[in-house]
């Protein structure tokens, strides 16, 4: 029973298709070259690890794999530059950024290369590179600091700071949108209270009133 039961989970694995909610997160970031082609084909790279799994895949989707990974070998060095790290095995393997190769192979479709004519159309969304930010320490980012960029993009990048905002947040839109699976609601609320105009009626990191003196200050 737990043979069969194990044997279905591989099944479904292997006939799943890309997950491109996860890809489209890490566009931006380097990846193994095989699974950049195997997104190209409308397959996750991993199939391709277990026995047998050429019967699955089909025929020309695999086919399309191996001559667009032969091709992608050939031109690192020339037009397109792959990063080599050593593998599971102890075999130097090519890394890639991922927008990089979807836009490297965009380019050979839109040249009418035979090889490149057809995509999955999800594909086309790895092409996106979104504008760098570069934080006062460089290219260096965290999944928090990363959550805190997109928040200001969805709430505040149009807002001048010396205005106060018309449209003004509330502190629970703003931590609902932020809190995920990798990002805590008490570190929305931390991320909430930086990225908060001064001048928001909701902001709860104003100034203090020097009117109203020091509260805490002794008589």
């Amino acid at each position: 029973m737990a043979d069969d039961t194990k044997e279905k989970e591989e099944e479904q694995l292997l006939t799943d298709k890309p997950n491109w909610k996860k890809w489209y997160s890490c566009r931006t970031y380097e990846v193994y070259l095989r699974d950049a082609v195997a997104l190209s084909c409308d397959f996750e790279a991993d199939m391709l690890d277990y026995q047998a799994t050429s019967a699955r895949i089909a025929p020309l989707k695999k086919a399309n794999f191996d001559s667009r990974l032969e091709v992608a070998h050939l031109a690192d060095g020339h037009d397109l530059k792959l990063h080599w790290v050593v593998g599971g095995n102890d075999d130097d393997e090519p890394k890639i950024r991922l927008c990089d190769f979807a836009r490297w192979a965009l380019d050979k479709q839109a040249r009418k290369l035979d090889l490149w004519e057809s995509f999955p159309k999800e594909f086309l969304g790895l092409a996106v590179r979104e504008p760098t930010l570069l934080w006062p320490w460089g290219r260096y980012t965290t999944t928090l600091l990363d959550a805190l960029k997109d928040a200001v993009e969805a709430f505040w990048k149009d807002q001048d700071p010396e205005i106060p905002p018309t449209d003004d947040h509330s502190k629970k839109k703003v931590r609902e949108t932020i809190t995920s699976p990798t990002i805590s609601a008490t570190a929305a609320n931390a991320i909430d209270k930086i990225i908060r105009h001064n001048l928001s009626k909701h902001v709860s990191h104003r100034k203090p009133n020097p009117r109203r003196g020091n509260s805490s200050a002794k008589s």
